[in-house]
């Protein structure tokens, strides 16, 4: 089925959750290209093309990625600005967009208390090289803040350390973990946007 992309796939999201009585699972793509688009796809029987999003991304698609409920899905450009989308993708709408970074964006993970995201909560998080950036809604737009490189005891990441995947807690929303290149694992409080620990001081842990 990749005759729907007229380019290379640069990434893939997937998203399974109960709707009404039913299961739904979806699945997006993103692809490279001067006008890439972004394609949702049905995980049911034949794998039908549910929607084409495309018009605002130029160069590719190199993240992507749904919202907790999955009525959204939001994509990181290939742009030099790391340009990000997030659309409603059954109304096929464009909801929001920002510059991210002009550093490489490596993940995007959305909050999975996404009903509790307002001024307090971060909705989703976006990281990469020597950054991570907590976003949360603001009036009808999106605002976005770097997290600090400190954990409070006067211990910084390497200034060239590179996010490569992160996540929020499901215990506690409001708690990110990430890791870093060299395989060392970190926490944030996406409230304060604080480094509140990592495994660089843990003599067990092996990096």
């Amino acid at each position: 089925h990749a005759f729907h992309h007229t380019d290379d796939v640069t990434c893939m999201a997937y998203h399974r959750a109960k709707e009404g009585g039913d299961v739904m699972s979806v699945c997006a793509t993103g692809e490279v290209g001067r006008n890439p688009k972004i394609c949702i796809w049905s995980l049911g029987e034949g794998l039908p093309l549910q929607k084409t999003l495309r018009g605002f991304h130029t160069k590719g698609i190199s993240r992507i990625a749904f919202s907790e409920d999955g009525t959204k899905v939001a994509a990181i450009g290939c742009d030099d600005n790391h340009s990000l989308s997030i659309y409603d993708w059954r109304q096929n709408k464009l909801l929001h967009s920002a510059e991210t970074e002009k550093l490489l964006v490596l993940c995007l993970a959305f909050n999975e208390n996404e009903g509790n995201a307002g001024k307090e909560h971060t909705w989703f998080v976006t990281a990469g090289k020597k950054h991570i950036k907590f976003w949360s809604k603001k009036g009808r737009g999106i605002t976005g803040r770097r997290g600090t490189w400190n954990d409070g005891k006067n211990r910084k990441l390497s200034s060239s350390a590179f996010i490569t995947c992160a996540v929020f807690l499901k215990s506690n929303p409001d708690t990110v973990i990430a890791s870093t290149h060299t395989g060392i694992l970190c926490s944030w409080s996406s409230k304060e946007r604080k480094r509140t620990w990592d495994s660089s001081g843990n003599k067990n842990w092996n990096h």
